[in-house]
């Protein structure tokens, strides 16, 4: 008599196993979709704020590019430095770009911007507000600053004093702090006495703010990946974005002078006259994810007026665009 067979046979083993590998197989492939589906909702996600903040810290001074206190945008401040320096202290040019490779002999930025990168550069009365307490008749003024803040103001670095009609840009030669409740004294070169011109009379209530340059630009930072950086003045610069690859600037200029942009060029095109004309920005800005290997295959975007193609790390990369009006040269 045949005895019962017990357990499974070899083929059936055999079969269960296939069965099980496929279905094994089946989970692996959804976990590993799944992964890649997070891993690149979480890079657009990243790559999106990036763009953003960093569209807005650019945006933000833009805007103020020229501003120097209450003071019509159309009236060029009188500059009473003896010897303006060229660069940080051309305040005739509220706002600059520079191309790639073509930055003003001398200036020497830390770290060094990347290769194919515009720079930003942009001036204005940037800081605290400050208010005169009596009328200048002598070479110094009396200052209060505004509500809740202290005395911003150094010596030997630029500032803006405008009763609304008329400003001047200066150096203080001194800054003397009051105590509680008292003024402080401002001391400059040369006399500022009532029977000078009227461009240097300033009264109570006139305001005085520190101004400054402002630039933008890319480079890479101690991890070396490329990051929006910003340096005001003769501070170090400031890494502000990180994953930030690229930017190219537009400039739309009035030739007019009705307040109305009538043509654009890039940055590489500007000629020294068109600078002063310069009414408005387009910023692009070319973004990469922070990890590599985020997409399948190297993709393309349309930057620089023109189809790219990503180099093969295959990261995520989104292009950010804003047009500008520099506020008072815009209708």
């Amino acid at each position: 008599m045949k005895k019962n067979q017990q357990g499974l046979s070899l083929v059936e083993l055999l079969i269960a196993m296939a069965l099980g590998l496929v279905l094994m197989g089946g989970v692996i492939h959804v976990f590993l979709s799944s992964r890649m589906v997070f891993s690149t909702q979480q890079a657009i996600s990243r790559v999106q704020e990036s763009g953003r903040l960093a569209m807005e810290f650019i945006a933000e001074d833009t805007r103020m590019a020229g501003y120097m206190g209450c003071l019509d945008r159309t009236i060029q401040p009188e500059i009473a430095i003896t010897t303006p320096d060229a660069f940080w202290e051309n305040f005739e040019e509220p706002v600059r770009g520079y191309p790639s490779g073509d930055l003003p002999v001398g200036l020497n930025l830390n770290p060094a911007p990347v290769d194919g990168s515009d720079t930003l550069v942009i001036r204005s009365a940037r800081g605290a507000m400050h208010y005169l307490s009596e009328k200048n008749i002598t070479n110094s003024l009396k200052i209060f600053p505004g509500t809740n803040q202290g005395i911003t103001i150094k010596a030997e670095e630029p500032v803006v004093v405008s009763n609304c009609v008329s400003a001047r840009i200066f150096k203080p030669a001194t800054v003397s702090a009051g105590g509680a409740g008292s003024a402080s004294t401002i001391t400059h070169g040369g006399g500022w006495g009532e029977g000078n011109s009227p461009s240097e009379n300033f009264d109570v209530g006139a305001e005085m703010i520190p101004v400054s340059t402002t630039i933008y630009y890319i480079a890479n930072n101690p991890a070396n990946r490329p990051a929006l950086y910003q340096k005001i003045g003769t501070s170090p610069a400031v890494e502000i974005i990180e994953g930030v690859e690229s930017m190219a600037l537009t400039f739309g200029l009035d030739t007019t002078g009705d307040n109305v942009v009538d043509s654009y060029k890039t940055t590489a095109s500007m000629a020294a006259v068109d600078w002063p004309k310069a009414s408005s920005v387009r910023v692009e800005l070319l973004v990469q994810s922070n990890e590599a290997n985020v997409l399948e295959d190297a993709q393309s975007y349309h930057f620089r007026d023109a189809m790219q193609d990503a180099p093969e790390d295959r990261r995520l990369r989104q292009v950010f665009s804003s047009l500008i009006a520099v506020r008072g040269r815009v209708n």
